[in-house]
């Protein structure tokens, strides 16, 4: 997956049917209910892992204070001491790797689809139980 990523890519590769028998259908695609390649249901962006690090490291580094409820960002600010670097550092890094998450798709069951057929398939004929 990759960032702004929407869709997952489906393939299948066989169909079970309820009596057990398998049809190898050989990587055919899977396709929403308009007809658009892929399925695109839930997606998690990870935009609280992404930005709850930048805010953390604004709280470490003294650029953002939280007095009564009230949040200000400071502009400007030098720091504290030389261990806050080191600090600073080591949540910087945090951030960057957080930066180059990828984006997670979820496909709800119930999920209705279709499978867009690429070649001749031969059913068996259904029997009819009367």
């Amino acid at each position: 997956m990759q960032y702004g990523q929407t869709r997952v890519l489906i393939a299948f590769n066989s169909i079970v049917f309820p009596d057990g028998q398998t049809l190898n259908i050989g990587a055919m695609n899977g396709v929403d209910k308009e007809g658009y390649g892929g399925f695109a249901d839930k997606v998690d962006n990870h935009y609280f892992k992404v930005f709850g690090s930048a805010f953390l490291l604004g709280m470490l580094s003294g650029e953002i204070n939280i007095e009564n409820g009230k949040v200000t960002f400071v502009s400007g600010h030098q720091g504290f001491n030389t261990s806050q670097t080191v600090l600073e550092r080591v949540a910087g890094e945090m951030i960057s790797k957080n930066l180059n998450i990828a984006p997670t798709l979820k496909i709800r069951n119930g999920y209705r689809f279709n499978i867009f057929v690429t070649k001749d398939m031969v059913l068996e004929p259904l029997e009819q139980n009367r």
